[in-house]
């Protein structure tokens, strides 16, 4: 297996930025992008078939003010997380 640094350019996938994120297509994992719930150009809220999921432009110069802000509601979000069945899109 190649690390990222590894890799060539034609080895090497493409990162999608929050920005291009679309509904029915995948997201930087292979999930499939079901809901889309907030979109700013340097991060985006979305839903998949099994989680909601945040995605953040690494090369923002906010990026970590974001990830920290998202890190002090963690607790938070895994209550509500433990609340929603384990397959979201057969629950909508």
């Amino acid at each position: 297996m190649k690390l990222d640094h590894q890799m060539n350019g034609s080895d090497k996938k493409k990162r999608l930025k929050p920005y291009d994120f679309k509904l029915d297509e995948k997201d930087n994992d292979g999930a499939t992008i079901r809901k889309i719930y907030t979109k700013h150009p340097e991060y985006v809220i979305y839903r998949t078939d099994s989680a909601i999921r945040v995605d953040m432009d690494d090369d923002s110069k906010k990026v970590n003010l974001y990830s920290e802000n998202h890190y002090k509601i963690g607790i938070d979000l895994g209550r509500i997380y433990s609340w929603l069945p384990e397959n979201l899109s057969r629950a909508c």
